[in-house]
């Protein structure tokens, strides 16, 4: 009798709404649902990290050079700190 029409029948589990009207695929369907935004975001922020981190090198560079250009600092260091920049 439990494997009949009972306790592991294959239509009451995937078909019939039991648990209040909630089903197996509709379990599957919310989780792949949350992996795909989980999945946007993760790519999306990725991706603006990229342009700060760009932005902001540049930022430096040219505030470097305007330091440069009005004096504030040497050539030396200057060149140390291009240097660096360069290689971050």
């Amino acid at each position: 009798m439990m494997f009949g029409r009972g306790y592991f029948d294959r239509d009451r589990f995937f078909m019939h709404r039991d648990f209040y009207g909630i089903t197996l695929w509709h379990v599957l369907i919310a989780i792949g649902v949350i992996i795909l935004i989980v999945a946007i975001v993760v790519l999306l922020s990725r991706k603006s990290g990229n342009n700060e981190r760009k932005g902001t090198n540049e930022n430096l560079r040219r505030i470097l050079d305007e330091r440069y250009v009005r004096g504030e600092i040497s050539e030396e260091e200057y060149k140390t700190k291009r240097k660096f920049l360069d290689e971050n």
